[in-house]
């Protein structure tokens, strides 16, 4: 998995419009503790979103979260328009290598 980000998987970080995100299949966690949220929300209205999400393209202008869905729903709640995202040029595979690893030292992911 390194190597493929290491081999210019990475286009670039941008800020891109929620609108235009959607969640994907491979994402490991699907429960989603709506109070976290919530107090994940709180503190992107209070210091906006730290860390970028990672995001693959899947048509023009949409993107399929690869990780970062906890940051995307809280941002939605938090009201925002745009949601700061690597791009990755990825495979399928990839994608789901990644979303797992990502999830992997979380709690309440579904096994």
């Amino acid at each position: 998995m390194e190597t493929a980000i290491s081999q210019t998987a990475v286009k670039n970080t941008v800020s891109v419009a929620l609108a235009d995100i959607q969640p994907s299949n491979y994402n490991p966690r699907k429960n989603f503790d709506e109070k976290s949220l919530v107090e994940l929300a709180d503190s992107i209205r209070q210091q906006g979103v730290l860390q970028a999400i990672g995001v693959r393209p899947i048509a023009e202008n949409r993107f399929e979260i690869v990780f970062g869905e906890r940051r995307y729903r809280a941002s939605q709640i938090a009201g925002l328009e745009e949601i700061p995202a690597v791009i990755l040029d990825i495979s399928d595979e990839t994608a789901e290598e990644m979303a797992v690893t990502e999830n992997l030292q979380r709690k309440d992911v579904t096994p």
